[in-house]
């Protein structure tokens, strides 16, 4: 359901709403960003990137796509599984950038959760957990155990993840 002002078109309406940023990170060097309700900027100096530190990050240049879309590519890769702003200051609006888009191109081909070896002398643990920095699995003795009564903790380690792009961003 849609509500405009008596007397104005849904054109005019959209032109009186406030401008709005969406962003996205797809690779380690390709930010979407979706500017509404506001003539899209496309020279560089227009844009700001920053990390969650408030470090700007280079861009070397803004591809227009759509009326309302460009691509933000940054001047070294970036690691995607970190957070970032993207900002067009004159309209003073700031957004984080959203994971969505690289975690569409992300995706395991291989068995997730415990396998047991066929001759049950080990069993392998996976997970998939594109954004862990760290991730350790906790092995108790018994299912009634408290959560600070593991047997033992051990880091996983990464392995190697399979993505749409090669090789896959930040491994």
């Amino acid at each position: 359901m849609s509500a405009f002002v008596v007397g104005t078109t849904p054109a005019a309406a959209q032109e009186m709403a406030a401008p709005y940023l969406r962003a996205e990170v797809r690779t380690d060097t390709a930010v979407w960003v979706h500017l509404m309700n506001h003539d899209l900027p496309i020279a560089v100096s227009d844009w700001q990137l920053t990390d969650a530190e408030g470090t700007a990050v280079p861009l070397a240049s803004v591809l227009p796509n759509t009326r309302d879309t460009a691509l933000l590519t940054p001047a070294s890769p970036i690691d995607p599984r970190r957070v970032y702003y993207a900002a067009v200051p004159s309209l003073g609006l700031k957004v984080r950038v959203r994971f969505d888009g690289w975690f569409r191109t992300l995706y395991s081909d291989k068995a997730l959760g415990a396998t047991i070896a066929e001759d049950g002398a080990s069993t392998t643990f996976r997970v998939f957990a594109p954004r862990a920095t760290g991730v350790k699995l906790y092995l108790y003795d018994d299912k009634d155990d408290k959560p600070d009564g593991a047997r033992e903790s051990i880091a996983m380690t990464r392995d190697s993840m399979v993505c749409s792009k090669q090789p896959c961003p930040a491994t």
